[in-house]
């Protein structure tokens, strides 16, 4: 055998296997756009992934929380961007509580610059901002009188449905304080408030490389590259040999 042709043999050979591990990628690459055309139909965003080696690699720092805020037998503790009332994780993403009273069956949690309003169960009702607020920062959020109480840097208001304020004194206010996680709860608290990846997020960073950092969209870039040698060699080689069968079919038949 001489070399031409054991090199030739010995491309082939690393050209086919190339090739596999490649359209393995490609079909990977393939599934993974076909899911992120669908991802709000498929409310990838509202999933969210908890694993610690996955917040570890994301560089997400853990908050243990030890105090929460208590009403009405509920208690409301946020860490890492995530609110959890009872056992049901209600927000995420989302600003540090002040507090949370309840009022007329409604619970309202307050942060500097937003007023939610849930039902008991945890259920979103509204959200209240900035121009239907009665003035920003908040400062601290209670209740007198089954009247909702904001304190702001420019007084305390007082409202009965989260909508209409008006001014009112900071007399007979109960104003929402953290409270202490009881030990029997801190376990289970801390497992349901860890930090987390939104399936979605999770998805593209795999898809586009930047899962492995910097140097993954280079990689990606690198197999797409890989990709079109693959089809452009591989175009070629059947040319080639398409030409060669049709010389050696005319020459047999001469």
């Amino acid at each position: 055998m001489t070399p031409r042709l054991y090199f030739l043999l010995w491309l082939r050979r690393w050209h086919g296997r190339i090739g596999v591990a490649a359209a393995a990628f490609f079909v990977f690459m393939a599934s993974t756009g076909i899911i992120l055309n669908h991802t709000a139909k498929l409310r990838f965003s509202a999933h969210r992934v908890h694993a610690p080696w996955l917040a570890h690699w994301y560089g997400l720092k853990t908050e243990h929380p030890t105090r929460g805020f208590a009403e009405k037998g509920k208690l409301l503790v946020a860490a890492n961007g995530a609110w959890l009332l009872g056992t049901k994780v209600i927000a995420e993403n989302s600003a540090q509580p002040l507090g949370m009273v309840e009022a007329g069956g409604i619970l309202y949690v307050a942060t500097v610059e937003q007023l939610y309003l849930y039902s008991v169960d945890g259920a979103l009702v509204d959200k209240v901002s900035r121009s239907l607020l009665p003035a920003l920062p908040i400062i601290g959020i209670g209740s007198a009188q089954s009247h909702l109480m904001l304190q702001t840097a420019s007084g305390v208001y007082s409202s009965a449905d989260g909508l209409d304020w008006k001014m009112a004194s900071p007399q007979g206010v109960a104003w929402s304080q953290t409270v202490a996680i009881p030990a029997s709860e801190q376990a289970r608290i801390e497992d349901q408030l860890s930090p987390s990846i939104s399936a979605e997020t999770l998805l593209l960073d795999v898809h586009s490389g930047r899962i492995l950092g910097a140097w993954g969209p280079l990689f990606v870039d690198l197999i797409a590259l890989v990709l079109i040698i693959l089809a452009i060699s591989g175009a070629v080689v059947f040319l080639r040999s398409h030409r060669q069968h049709a010389y050696r079919a005319r020459t047999s038949r001469r």
